[in-house]
C-alpha cells in the first residue's frame, strides 16, 4: 500500500481501467477482414483520410498469460490455436516456457501472448495513433 497524493491509502495491486483498455473497445466483438490488415474491435466506421487524429483508428495490443498442458485435448487445441492466431500475424508470443511433466509424458507450457486490433479511440484520444 502506498499514500496517492492527498495522503489516502491506495491499493497497489488495483490497474485503472483506462490503462488496461485506453481505446474503450477491447471486449467488443472482432469485425473482419478488419482495417489495414488487422482485426477491428467493433464495426469498422467511415473513414476519411483528412480526418483529424483522434477519429483515426488506433492500434491495441490484449494481453493473455496461460498455462495449458498439452496432454489435456482442450488444452492441446487451445494452443494450437493460439500459435494459429500467430502464424496468421494477428499475435505475438511473448514468452513462452515448455516443462516435461515425466508422469503424463507430456508438456505443460507458459505461454503469454499478445492479441492485435484497432479500434476507435472512445472517451478522449487514449492510445497510440497509426
Amino acid at each position: 500500500m502506498g499514500k496517492n497524493g492527498n495522503g489516502k491509502s491506495r491499493n497497489w495491486s488495483s490497474i485503472d481501467p483506462v490503462l488496461l483498455d485506453p481505446t474503450g473497445a477491447m471486449y467488443e466483438g472482432i469485425t473482419m477482414p478488419g482495417f489495414e490488415g488487422v482485426p477491428f474491435r467493433g464495426s469498422v466506421p467511415e473513414l476519411k483520410e483528412d480526418d483529424p487524429a483522434h477519429k483515426q483508428p488506433v492500434d491495441g495490443q490484449k494481453a493473455h498469460a496461460e498455462i495449458l498442458e498439452l496432454w489435456k485435448e482442450a488444452d492441446l487445441n487451445r494452443y494450437r490455436n493460439i500459435c494459429q492466431v500467430v502464424a496468421n500475424g494477428f499475435g505475438a508470443i511473448s514468452k513462452e516456457d515448455m516443462q516435461y511433466d515425466t508422469a503424463k509424458k507430456s508438456w505443460r507450457v507458459f505461454i503469454r501472448w499478445l492479441e492485435f486490433f484497432t479500434a476507435m479511440q472512445k472517451g478522449g484520444g487514449h492510445g497510440r495513433s497509426r
